[in-house]
């Protein structure tokens, strides 16, 4: 599995320390740091790397707003329902992924 992490702070040196799991290959996670909205820059790195993204932000008014690119908002329109991915954490502290249908068969 190859994640890419959008974030407004610079997360490239956690890969070159150990503050990530033993469990995780950090050659498989790329890091973007974002400038703007990390919604608005997740959907154009999804876009560019045709991939599925995670956010639990209600995105459905960014299908015609303006920092996005024509070509993305057209993407957003087709293939929101089978991209976009959700999470949640259990009182435990467990992350959860919710995974779009289409991902999960």
């Amino acid at each position: 599995l190859k994640v890419i992490v959008v974030s407004r702070q610079d997360l490239s040196g956690l890969c070159d320390s150990d503050r990530i799991s033993e469990g995780i290959d950090a050659d498989n996670i790329f890091f973007v740091k974002s400038c703007n909205d990390t919604t608005i820059e997740s959907l154009k790195v999804a876009y560019d790397y045709g991939c599925i993204f995670m956010t639990n932000t209600n995105i459905d008014f960014l299908k015609e707003d303006w920092r996005l690119p024509r070509k993305t908002k057209e993407w957003m329109r087709l293939a929101l329902p089978d991209l976009h991915a959700r999470f949640s954490f259990a009182p435990c502290g467990a992350f959860k992924a919710v995974l779009p249908p289409r991902v999960t068969e």
